[in-house]
């Protein structure tokens, strides 16, 4: 469903939700690392969407936006 902010329209991308869920299960199911998921994406010639090929910090900006990682500002 498409969801509506200040003139902005984010629709959900039924591959790119597949691929959200891919790498949600890589990272709480199998434990693999943000680059073992990176490798293993790029290895099943999964397409990033702002990238040539998967970067661990593609990876790592897909779980913070999940709510699945967060970023831990040192004081």
């Amino acid at each position: 469903f498409p969801v509506t902010i200040k003139d902005t329209t984010f629709e959900r991308v039924e591959e790119e939700q597949e691929v959200i869920e891919k790498i949600k299960h890589y990272y709480e199911k199998e434990m693999m690392s943000l680059t073992q998921i990176a490798r293993r994406l790029n290895l099943e010639n999964i397409p990033c969407r702002k990238a040539n090929d998967w970067k661990t910090a593609n990876v790592k900006n897909v779980l913070l936006r999940e709510g699945l990682i967060d970023m831990k500002i040192p004081k």
